[in-house]
């Protein structure tokens, strides 16, 4: 074990106590040039130093999730780096402490990963790059395939990634750079365009707060879309005065709502939380320059919040933004 010095989080996934079977929580996180981490020592005290360098030499790690269905599994998704020219998908069945590649594509883009919450084992990927692709898996990550009749002139952003329908397993949601929202049918086994929906989108949540209903974050602008039915029709939910920044991120689970604003200016960065309703602030105490999101909940119903921030390392809070902590072992 050691204290790593680590540069901005790109991607992070963590694990509640209840989901990896004992009573501390689980942190892995990536950090370009610097390599991947893991810490078991995350409780509602915050996270200590103890972090462990995992054995994965992948030098450009997209994105990390952890697998709802399975415990101790974690996937990962790599993207083209200066000395590669192909993007991977990654899975650990104990907590990170081994990798086995599960998928190798040869492309300029990278791989962003979502799971399916209504359909057990089953996961989705989206390839970016200039030949994007959708691939899903339904056994846990252990094989993949293509998805049919992806849209032959979609164009996606790198951060851009998929969200999956709650109540119609396999069903999914895809943000086309420039060309809307599409959703994939199962049953037809393809994919249609929803009319009028925005079409800047790269992130997309679920509001808990109301069924049915989709947040997606303008990649052009720090602005908030909704749609009550589904997608079928958009209005803006709330837009921020800061001319030059965008949604990184929106995400959302059983406690929580947040959009994760990066900006060109330091000032123009901000992490959001929606309470009754309305978008708040939680991040002026950190001045972050928005990196990354984590959010998960633990045993106790406590929130945990992680934000990784461009200059003053990794941020944690157990009490929905109002306090925070900075991680031991992520220097100023």
């Amino acid at each position: 074990q050691t204290d790593p010095v680590l540069e901005p989080v790109t991607a992070m996934a963590s694990a509640p106590a209840s989901s990896s079977g004992g009573d501390k929580d689980t942190v892995i996180a990536f950090s370009k040039g610097i390599g991947l981490w893991k810490n078991m020592n995350a409780t509602m005290q915050g996270i200590d130093n103890e972090w462990d360098l995992l054995d994965l030499t992948e030098k450009n790690v997209s994105s990390i999730i952890h697998d709802p269905d399975n415990v101790t599994y974690f996937h990962l998704g790599t993207g083209a780096a200066t000395d590669s020219d192909y993007a991977r998908i990654f899975r650990s069945t104990n907590n990170g402490d081994s990798w086995s590649e599960r998928l190798t594509i040869e492309s300029d883009g990278q791989f962003n990963l979502s799971s399916d919450k209504s359909s057990n084992q089953r996961l989705f990927a989206l390839l970016t790059g200039s030949n994007p692709a959708v691939y899903t898996s339904i056994n846990a990550g252990s094989s993949w395939t293509g998805m049919s009749r992806w849209p032959a002139f979609a164009n996606v952003k790198n951060d851009s990634a998929l969200l999956a329908d709650p109540t119609e397993p396999g069903n999914v949601f895809a943000p086309l750079w420039l060309s809307g929202i599409w959703h994939y049918s199962v049953a037809e086994e393809s994919w249609t365009m929803i009319q009028n929906s925005p079409k800047t989108i790269v992130s997309m949540a679920w509001d808990q707060d109301s069924p049915n209903t989709i947040l997606a974050g303008s990649g052009t602008s720090a602005t908030i879309w909704k749609s009550s039915d589904k997608g079928l029709t958009w209005v803006e939910d709330h837009s921020w005065n800061a001319p030059f920044a965008r949604i990184s991120k929106v995400l959302s689970n059983e406690l929580f709502t947040a959009a994760l604003v990066a900006g060109e200016e330091m000032d123009d960065s901000a992490l959001f939380l929606k309470t009754n309703g309305q978008w708040v602030n939680v991040s002026e105490d950190i001045g972050i320059g928005a990196w990354d999101l984590e959010g998960y909940v633990d045993p106790e119903e406590n929130t945990h919040l992680l934000v990784s921030t461009e200059l003053f390392g990794l941020y944690h809070s157990d009490d929905m933004g109002q306090s925070w902590q900075a991680v031991e072992g992520f220097p100023d």
